[in-house]
């Protein structure tokens, strides 16, 4: 039995491995990527304006995707309201307590006579 669960934890263990190493290359080959279009765009853009303001756009548009990238962090990251804590139910002890007062004050007091009012 714990053999079983042993093989079971192992095998996620490396599963995860696999898919963190995978994870991690894809990042380095975007990263890379991103690296390459950058340079490609601002060559581009050096074709139709100076230096400084290609440098500047390139530099704009990735300011741009990262306050994407904030914006859209911080919607899904949004936690749902807290739930109300719910009303305490009254103690089925001191509801009968409470209910053996009532009953004991209506019994003390002197129920009217109905004889009185036929006369």
């Amino acid at each position: 039995m714990i053999e079983l669960l042993q093989s079971l934890i192992q095998e996620k263990a490396e599963r995860a491995k696999r898919s963190a190493g995978l994870s991690l290359m894809a990042v380095a080959m975007f990263a890379v990527a991103a690296l390459f279009l950058t340079m490609a765009a601002w060559f581009a853009l050096l074709t139709v304006a100076s230096p400084a303001l290609a440098s500047m756009i390139v530099g704009l548009v990735y300011l741009s995707v990262g306050c994407i990238f904030i914006g859209l962090k911080m919607v899904f990251n949004r936690q749902p309201p807290p739930e109300p804590e719910p009303t305490p139910q009254p103690v089925p002890l001191l509801e009968a307590f409470l209910t053996g007062m009532q009953a004991g004050a209506n019994a003390r007091r002197p129920k009217p006579d109905r004889n009185d009012d036929r006369s």
